[in-house]
């Protein structure tokens, strides 16, 4: 079953569980920026008391000259940036969303965990906003993190120990089983070409899984254990470099690792303590 429910723009304060729309304004700064800027200390080149002709380096100059000016341009800036709308706008959505993915500037899909479902939030030419859910067959199945690619939504299912594939267009599921029971498939990326790979993290088991989905839609999984050490690892992100270069992050080794498919390889980098 799905649910649809037309929401409007909330301009308050959000008291209900949304989906948060920001943009950047132009010439936007940050306080701490501001602060560096203006609080850094200019040390004269020469005093009343300094009988030595001052250096005249233009270069010099001109640095102080443009330091000095952006310290003005972000204390005081431009009545257009003053009187811009508001650059937060909330969505009620009917559940407690996680991750999110954009499909288009007017496609907006997320995860709904708790609820067990996957929702698109759909902006119209007009404003109004429409707001769909698309429950799993398996309620507690907790779809985590999301992607789009191809025509098709990916996500994976923390709880329910497999990958799925929700069309685009049709809304049509397909579900793929993990190989090994307890995986707890985390986050995901996706990189498409003549077959879809999925990459995830498995952190259940301390892998890093890929799901290989033909134009068939059918699919077959190959993982890769992450090394060994004192602390078992439990990979949490994954990004895609390349075909044959993928990121992964295990924070609680402080590492990163780079997967060389090609040889089979996780390259170690040290983020941290660890």
């Amino acid at each position: 079953m799905v649910s649809s429910t037309t929401v409007k723009r909330d301009e308050g304060l959000l008291a209900r569980p949304a989906v948060l729309a920001g943009r950047a304004p132009t010439g936007d700064a940050s306080c701490s920026t501001q602060r560096a800027c203006c609080e850094h200390p200019m040390t004269p080149e020469y005093s009343m008391a300094n009988t030595r002709e001052p250096s005249r380096n233009p270069s010099r100059y001109s640095a102080y000259a443009l330091l000095l000016f952006l310290c003005v341009a972000l204390l005081n800036p431009p009545a257009a940036f003053a009187q811009s709308p508001d650059l937060l706008q909330a969505y009620d959505v009917p559940g407690s969303p996680q991750a999110i993915a954009v499909e288009s500037p007017s496609r907006v899909w997320f995860t709904l965990p708790e609820e067990g479902a996957i929702g698109l939030l759909v902006q119209a030419d007009d404003g109004t906003v429409t707001v769909t859910t698309h429950p799993l067959p398996e309620a507690d199945s907790e779809p985590y993190d999301i992607a789009v690619a191809g025509g098709a939504v990916w996500f994976t299912q923390r709880a329910g120990n497999r990958i799925g594939r929700l069309d685009a267009a049709t809304f049509a599921l397909r579900e793929y089983d993990l190989p090994v029971a307890g995986s707890e498939p985390t986050s995901l990326a996706v990189l498409t070409g003549t077959d879809t790979a999925v990459w995830y993290t498995a952190p259940g088991t301390g892998r890093l899984g890929r799901l290989t989905v033909n134009s068939a839609l059918d699919g077959s999984f190959e993982e890769y254990q992450l090394p060994a050490g004192d602390i078992a690892p439990r990979p949490q992100d994954v990004g895609i470099q390349s075909a044959s270069r993928i990121w992964v992050t295990v924070p609680n080794r402080s590492m990163l690792y780079q997967y060389q498919v090609t040889t089979g390889i996780f390259v170690p980098v040290q983020t941290g303590a660890g």
